[in-house]
């Protein structure tokens, strides 16, 4: 894997969420969106891992190589491009049985399309082919070639992606290039997005509500929380709610900060990895309200 690109992509997925807003989001559903920006191009032996949420977990793992293998006067050649989940990230397409292997095509999806539940998912250990190209020969008979994928010169395409954080699973999409599976072969990432939401399908390319990152609840319309790189604001004005304490949980419900606050606001900096939180809110007089917020650091 060549570390520049692995640090460089990392930097932009640490940045996911390092612009998010600063005011509540009047809609429950929300995408936390990034561009690569400039582009990242993956040549001939290049690979890179991709950490969408920035929580420190590489969700999925991308390279484009070549292999060839001799057995006597036998050989095989393979060009491919591929991704993976590595365990916490699935990707859907379609598949295909050879003999007693089982092959995952990822699909190259158009703007627009529904990612939810309802695709053909492969498995989170699962290695998917973008393009493939296989030529065999053996003993000097006639060569065999195999050449596809659903990626093969594809242009502004979405990967259909979802991945656990935690026990929640969210759906997203990456746009990419791909070229063809020969000499020249290469994956380009140009943005990519994923449902803050748990459970919440995504439409390619949405990025609908990108800005801010706070989720909030139909509780305590005159309260406002929310993120600023890893900076926590509460703010009210009602004055019911003039008065509390804020407790911050990460994914599995652990409390990892806490603060009591006067005079309507409270600004809390977290000492957390980027990545989606909690904010359970207790007024003084007993009312207690939820919000999701995004921690991601400004770059």
């Amino acid at each position: 894997m060549k570390q520049d690109l692995q640090k460089q992509l990392q930097q932009y997925t640490k940045m996911a969420g390092a612009a998010l807003a600063a005011a509540p989001l009047a809609m429950q559903a929300q995408a936390v969106y990034e561009d690569v920006d400039p582009d990242l191009t993956l040549m001939l032996g290049d690979g890179v891992a991709l950490d969408m949420n920035g929580d420190g977990t590489d969700d999925f793992l991308m390279s484009v190589f070549s292999t060839v293998a001799t057995s006597g006067s036998a050989s095989l050649v393979q060009n491919l491009a591929v991704v993976s989940g590595g365990g916490v990230g699935a990707f859907a397409g379609s598949t295909a049985v050879f003999g007693t292997n089982t092959f995952y095509f990822p699909g190259a999806y158009n703007a627009g399309d529904a990612i939810n539940s309802t695709l053909d998912w492969a498995g989170n250990t699962a290695l998917g082919s973008l393009n493939y190209y296989t030529f065999y020969t053996s003993g000097g008979g006639t060569p065999s070639s195999f050449y596809g994928g659903n990626w093969v010169n594809q242009s502004d395409k979405y990967l259909a992606v979802r991945f656990t954080a935690g026990s929640d699973l969210h759906y997203g999409w990456i746009r990419m290039d791909v070229g063809a599976p020969d000499a020249t072969n290469f994956i380009t990432i140009k943005d990519f997005a994923f449902e803050s939401q748990p459970d919440v399908a995504i439409d390619a390319g949405d990025t609908v509500g990108a800005m801010p990152s706070v989720i909030p609840t139909t509780e305590a319309p005159e309260l406002d929380c929310y993120a600023y790189g890893n900076k926590l604001i509460v703010r009210s004005q009602d004055a019911a709610w003039a008065e509390g304490r804020v407790d911050v949980m990460d994914l599995s419900g652990r409390t990892i900060a806490s603060r009591e606050w006067t005079g309507g606001e409270a600004h809390l900096q977290l000492k957390a990895a980027d990545g989606i939180y909690s904010a359970v809110l207790h007024s003084s007089t007993g009312a207690v309200t939820t919000r999701k917020f995004f921690v991601g650091r400004m770059r």
